[in-house]
């Protein structure tokens, strides 16, 4: 009888004598932090509002706003920390890259609005080179990343490809167009690269604003137009 019970005591200690030393002891590999956000935001500078060929002059206060186009090819997003580097993609749903196209002269106006700047500037109560665009701003890529110091972003930036969205259209007020193929210099890569330091924190958001020069962008040369591509980062924000 005695020995059965000792027995049944052994069977019932073991387990508990195995969860004492095992959730005691340490393994000696760390937890993995977890990833914080990267969210990258292009925005179309605010004072770019026009652009002027030969002796005429085409802007984005026009009736024809809404048919005024400059669009970008957005692809390849890259946070750098030396020489590693995390992928960036669209959304934080997105497993794989693309390619986005973004209409850069997009603007937050009603048309109540735009109408009302036009007529200002039809009837010379205000100068078109102190005009500032109410541009709206595309998030161009929200990915996770590793949580630590970074010095470098790099993305593509190219003109669409598809022939019915490749070409930058302006307007100015009495309805007269500057419709234009736009392309980037055969020399010049498509990845352009923006030093900028800054730190993603796990579990929080980190957004970089960049700033692109449009109309500024585009220069004559020869029979062609050239996108130049003048991009900046503005600030870095964390949320």
């Amino acid at each position: 009888m005695i020995r059965k019970i000792f027995l049944k005591l052994i069977c019932f200690l073991t387990p508990l004598v195995f969860i004492g030393l095992f959730s005691s002891c340490d393994t000696g590999v760390e937890d993995s932090p977890a990833p914080g956000i990267v969210r990258v935001v292009l925005r179309a500078n605010p004072s770019d509002t026009y652009i002027i060929n030969r002796s005429d002059t085409f802007y984005i206060f026009s009736p024809y706003y809404n048919k005024t186009r400059f669009n970008l090819n957005i692809f390849q997003g890259r946070i750098y920390s030396g020489d590693k580097f995390a992928i960036l993609y669209k959304t934080t749903q997105s497993y794989q890259q693309e390619d986005s196209i973004y209409n850069m002269v997009q603007t937050n106006y009603t048309s109540e609005q735009i109408n009302s700047i036009v007529m200002d500037l039809f009837n010379g109560k205000v100068k078109l080179a102190d005009l500032v665009c109410d541009y709206k701003s595309h998030k161009i890529f929200e990915s996770y990343a590793p949580p630590g110091n970074y010095t470098r972003l790099t993305f593509g930036v190219n003109a669409s490809q598809d022939v019915f969205k490749s070409r930058m259209a302006a307007y100015n007020v009495y309805g007269d167009s500057i419709v234009i193929p736009l392309e980037v210099p055969e020399d010049e890569e498509l990845l352009k690269n923006l030093d900028v330091d800054f730190k993603v924190n796990e579990g929080g958001i980190t957004q970089l604003n960049v700033e692109v020069d449009v109309f500024k962008s585009v220069y004559r040369y020869r029979d062609a137009y050239r996108l130049n591509r003048n991009l900046r980062v503005l600030s870095v924000e964390y949320f």
